[in-house]
């Protein structure tokens, strides 16, 4: 009993395998995958088609494709879905003895997995006996690297330069894929530099001997990198030869001691070089200017001739040329000059006595000092009150102790003549047989004051007529006045020719002698002498006339004290 149980247990394990056995199959199938592998690698930007078989014992069933993403999972876990292509009833699902679906081929475009990464192609059928699940396995892989092409040099470098020149070179690169050029420069001389455009420049190093110097310039293009090797010589150049300069001119050798010393040196250089002046061997107060030549300095004052040894040199900033020679000051014997003095005005001159004397002075002059007209000196004894000769004296010293005068020669002369005022009117009118008084007149001298007057004329008042009284004066120095004369009319007493000026009395002198009356003028004193032939008595007007006269001498001879006293100081 207990075997057969085991025997209907194996029967009833059999018929479930059976049955599990027969559950539909899915079967895939595309052109990509002609060996029929369940993995499948594509390059991002590719497709992937598959063919899928479904095939079921029982109808109807579904069936559910899907692409998931292995690299990101969802909320649950699991692979985040990508994308669904079929999910549902199988369509169109013929059935014999098995039924089964068989789909056009299916792609899965960049659009549906957008990225790089594993993708699992999940692939399943469900019927009333269960669910048959397989999968494909995808990898998309990213896109290779573009091909990189390295730069390529197209331009000759320059070989040769001469020493201490500058030298230039322009590195020319092309890249394919247009790619930023980069440019680097090794074994090239000091101070060599390459720009980032592939300019290389500097100054070729002064050499001894002809140079190879082995340059590498580099080019990349952040990849890929080429480079240009080449060797540059710079060239040693000989100087050229140097001329010295030649001193063309004959130096001055002698000066006089306190006097400016002037040598200017000329040279010439066949070269054409800038020369440089200079004083190997001088005495201090020497000096040259380095850019001209010129020499010069003030000589000293020596007590004797006294040489001087004089080196010029004369470069040209490679060779040079001096010039020796010998600078005698001479000792110049102390020669002074004396002043010189300048009268201005007139000389002699010739003044009025008693006008005033103004000195119209002088100017001095001297070799040595200049204008000396401020230190001149001047003595005179000039007095124009007294007649005579006088002199100005002008004296002036120049700074060595020299002294000269000059002298101006001053005559003060009295060449003025008197000037005679006469005393009353110029013409009187008397009544005939009247008495005739003479009112006489002055004389005023610039030198000898008041002088006597000289009286001529004769009036006779007993006969009628016109009479004429003259009035003379000279002085000490025989300078004579201008006469003056008085007219005298004796007329009728019914006349009516009298006037204001009229005379009359009551005695009548039948004739006046003038020349009896002429006044005596002594000590600046006038005293009339009139011998009339008789005592006669005076009229009231002939009285008052002579009060006049005396007040006139009185202030006369005030004047001619003072006169007196001035001309004796």
């Amino acid at each position: 009993m207990k075997n057969s149980k085991i025997l209907f247990g194996l029967l009833g394990l059999m018929l479930a395998i059976f049955l599990i056995s027969n559950v539909s199959a899915i079967t895939t199938s595309h052109g990509e995958w002609q060996d029929r592998s369940s993995s499948l690698s594509i390059t991002n930007g590719q497709s992937a088609g598959f063919n899928v078989y479904f095939e079921s014992t029982t109808t109807p069933f579904t069936v559910s494709i899907e692409l998931r993403d292995l690299n990101h999972l969802d909320s649950q876990g699991n692979p985040t879905l990508v994308h669904s292509f079929i999910n549902g009833p199988a369509p169109n699902t013929p059935c014999g003895n098995n039924c089964y679906f068989n789909s056009a081929p299916i792609q899965i475009t960049p659009a549906i997995y957008s990225s790089t990464g594993s993708f699992l192609l999940i692939l399943s059928s469900t019927d009333r006996q269960g669910t048959s699940t397989t999968s494909l396995s995808l990898t998309v892989n990213p896109l290779p690297p573009p091909v990189n092409h390295a730069p390529v040099i197209t331009s000759i470098p320059n070989q040769a330069i001469n020493e201490n020149l500058s030298y230039s070179y322009q590195a020319v690169a092309t890249d394919a894929d247009n790619n930023t050029l980069t440019y680097s420069l090794s074994g090239a001389p000091a101070g060599f530099t390459i720009s980032s455009s592939g300019l290389i420049t500097g100054t070729a190093p002064i050499v001894s001997a002809d140079t190879s110097f082995t340059i590498f310039v580099q080019v990349s293009d952040g990849i890929a990198s080429v480079s240009q090797t080449y060797i540059l010589t710079v060239n040693n150049i000989p100087p050229p030869v140097n001329h010295a300069p030649v001193i063309t001119t004959t130096p001055v050798t002698s000066v006089n001691e306190g006097s400016l010393y002037s040598y200017d040196v000329n040279a010439i250089d066949s070269d054409g070089d800038t020369l440089t002046y200079s004083l190997v061997h001088a005495p201090s107060w020497l000096s040259i200017n380095p850019s001209t030549g010129l020499v010069t300095g003030t000589a000293p004052i020596v007590s004797a001739d006294t040489s001087y040894p004089i080196v010029v040199h004369v470069s040209d900033g490679i060779n040079g040329v001096i010039q020796p020679y010998t600078l005698t000051v001479l000792n110049i014997p102390i020669i002074n000059h004396a002043p010189v003095i300048t009268i201005l005005g007139s000389n002699p001159i010739t003044i009025q006595a008693g006008f005033v004397y103004v000195d119209a002075g002088a100017t001095a002059s001297d070799a040595e000092d200049g204008n000396l007209t401020a230190s001149i000196t001047k003595t005179s004894n000039v007095n124009v009150y007294i007649i005579g000769n006088y002199s100005v004296v002008y004296s002036v010293t120049d700074s060595l102790g020299s002294t000269v005068t000059a002298t101006r020669n001053v005559h003060v002369v009295d060449t003025t003549a008197p000037v005679i005022t006469l005393n009353g009117a110029n013409t009187i009118t008397i009544i005939q047989n009247s008495t005739y008084t003479e009112l006489g007149a002055t004389a005023l001298d610039n030198y000898d004051g008041f002088l006597s007057v000289n009286i001529t004329g004769s009036v006779n008042t007993n006969v009628i007529g016109t009479y004429t009284i003259t009035y003379r004066a000279i002085d000490s120095h025989g300078n004579s006045a201008t006469p003056k004369t008085r007219t005298v009319n004796v007329v009728s007493s019914g006349s009516s020719s009298l006037g204001p000026s009229s005379v009359t009395g009551k005695t009548v002198n039948p004739y006046v002698d003038v020349y009896e009356q002429q006044y005596q003028a002594q000590l600046n004193k006038i005293n009339p002498q009139i011998d009339l032939g008789k005592p006669q008595t005076p009229s009231k007007t002939a009285g008052f006339t002579l009060f006049l006269i005396i007040i006139a001498i009185l202030i006369l001879g005030l004047g001619i004290t003072i006169f007196v006293l001035i001309r004796k100081r």
